[in-house]
């Protein structure tokens, strides 16, 4: 047997999208790592991966299943720092195998890794395990499910929102795990039959919203002319109907798409692959593998070499997108960030919130500190920055609760007062209160929630009544101000000239010479809501004017 040396990671592995190519089947002795940024190969010596084989990857491609399939010995692997998450045995045959998914993060002993059968082998099965398990388990109960309705499952697999999505013949089986018990729901496929021959397919979660992305091509699978790309998104009416597709035509200008193999993730525009609104794709051709850039803006296919030969169906590349790519929901500072005391909180969830996440750190720390959670009582977390309030950060819920976080001793916890605002609120829903617009700030020692649904509804203002720990409603704020945005937002007391009971907002006139603003007197928009202008990436600041 040859002998590798142990190449380091490449410089700057693990802070923006590579490709790697591993082997599926055989096994191997290097792995391929490829920079989106400037398309250099690595081949890199990993000691975990040498003589074992990849049955594939999970969160966003930034772990890796690998198998020994002498001893059956299975585990999880975080390239970036080898970190690995023991599994049961696999004793399933390598030919049956199709793609793996991720319930949960790997940081959590409560993650569910799946694992479905190969969509050209005449198998038809779930199977799922959590870290700690002694063996692998089926899902019979939805293997019965999907035979009778749905037919055979075709192997495409993703995790959105706390639910795995798993591709069948005739539908697409949702399933979601509640105390224990397996549920699960059929959604009919995109528009057209789906998954035909000349048409591959793939699912992937886009901040928490699931879409399809319809591949059409002439010839072999993975190695034909591509002709056509659908995108269709799940959206959920507002009559309860239930999931329906969608066709849509954009992603988002900050978003793109990366497919590779049967995987596919969602990442920020910009991290080393330009223009967003695209969909980024390899394929292979007779000479090289090609990474294929589809526009949605125009409707074009461009492409250039991203490996020098082409590549067998049991090695496919796939892409390793790190976490960090992804943006907070909400990140706020206990402290200027040039005191040597500051910390640095950011804050995520799944959009059900059962699935939580935190982040901190400061000075000193080589790293990020995380911390991963599995709510037994979900907090959605509001697009909103949390507020630093007596030595805490307070974070505000869709619902309108409160969740804590004490940086002191790395504590999270969820308030039962007070109580909600929206108690009933149903947030996998598209259309309903507080969807879009939460904002918590400091106001004179209080803290005060800004729910705001539309232009034809007055914002909505809670003062937290501490004696009663309990929201109260207000039409008045003393004359104060407050600068709302999804990004930062912040209370201004007593302003002068007159501006005071208003809340405004980043847009402005179409002049530029007037700010956008809600005034709590008069309970009117000043200009109209509509038809104003907002400037991209923009945040409120205020400025020290103080001298020192």
């Amino acid at each position: 047997m040859e002998s590798y040396n142990c190449s380091p990671l490449p410089s700057g592995f693990g802070t923006g999208p590579w490709l790697i190519q591993v082997d599926g089947r055989r096994k191997q002795q290097t792995v391929t790592i490829v920079d989106s940024l400037d398309r250099s190969l690595h081949e890199v010596a990993i000691p975990e991966t040498q003589d074992k084989v990849c049955l594939g990857c999970v969160h966003n491609g930034e772990w890796l299943v690998i198998l020994d399939e002498l001893s059956g010995d299975c585990f999880l692997l975080r390239l970036r720092d080898s970190h690995k998450v023991p599994l049961p045995p696999f004793h399933e045959l390598l030919e049956f195998v199709g793609r793996c998914a991720l319930l949960g993060s790997p940081m959590t002993p409560s993650c569910t890794v799946v694992i479905a059968s190969k969509p050209d082998s005449d198998q038809n099965f779930l199977v799922y395990c959590r870290p700690g398990d002694e063996v692998w388990s089926l899902w019979t109960k939805l293997a019965a499910a999907t035979a009778a309705a749905a037919g055979t499952i075709y192997g495409y697999i993703t995790c959105c929102a706390g639910k795995l999505y798993a591709a069948a013949s005739r539908k697409i089986v949702m399933v979601d795990v509640i105390d224990g018990e397996v549920c699960t729901e059929l959604i009919g496929a995109c528009g057209r039959e789906a998954f035909y021959q000349s048409c591959k397919c793939y699912l992937v979660d886009s901040c928490g919203v699931l879409f399809e992305v319809q591949v059409e091509y002439f010839g072999r699978p993975d190695q034909g002319t591509l002709v056509e790309i659908a995108v269709h998104r799940l959206d959920y009416c507002s009559d309860g109907e239930g999931p329906v597709w969608r066709r849509v035509e954009s992603i988002g200008d900050n978003r793109v798409f990366l497919l590779a193999g049967d995987y596919g993730f969602s990442c920020p525009a910009g991290e080393g692959l330009g223009q967003g609104n695209s969909i980024y794709l390899v394929w292979s051709s007779c000479d090289c593998e090609r990474l294929y850039r589809f526009c949605l803006d125009d409707r074009t296919i461009s492409f250039h070499e991203i490996l020098p030969r082409p590549i067998q169906a049991w090695c496919r590349a796939f892409w390793a997108i790190p976490e960090r790519c992804y943006h907070f929901h909400g990140v706020s500072f206990s402290s200027a960030p040039t005191s040597p005391d500051c910390v640095v909180f950011g804050v995520n969830s799944s959009r059900s919130g059962v699935f939580f996440s935190i982040e901190t750190w400061q000075t000193g720390e080589e790293d990020w500190q995380e911390i991963w959670l599995e709510q037994e009582v979900p907090f959605p977390v509001a697009h909103n920055n949390p507020v630093y309030f007596r030595r805490d950060f307070y974070c505000l819920g869709r619902k309108g609760n409160i969740g804590i976080f004490d940086p002191k001793d790395r504590k999270w916890r969820v308030l039962d007062k007070p109580e909600p605002i929206h108690a009933e609120l149903d947030v996998s829903k598209e259309d309903h209160e507080g969807a879009e617009f939460c904002y918590l700030v400091e106001l004179q020692g209080k803290l005060i929630a800004v729910f705001q649904r539309n232009a034809d509804e007055p914002p909505r203002v809670f003062k937290l009544d501490e004696t009663e720990t309990a929201w109260v409603e207000v039409e008045d704020i003393g004359g104060a101000a407050l600068f709302l945005d999804c990004r930062a937002s912040f209370a201004v007391a007593s302003p002068e000239a007159g501006h005071g009971n208003k809340i405004y907002f980043p847009r402005y006139s179409e002049d530029a010479r007037q700010a956008a603003f809600y005034d709590l007197e008069t309970k009117s928009y000043s200009p109209s809501y509509y038809g104003l202008k907002s400037p991209t990436n923009c945040v409120w600041v205020v400025p020290n004017l103080r001298l020192d």
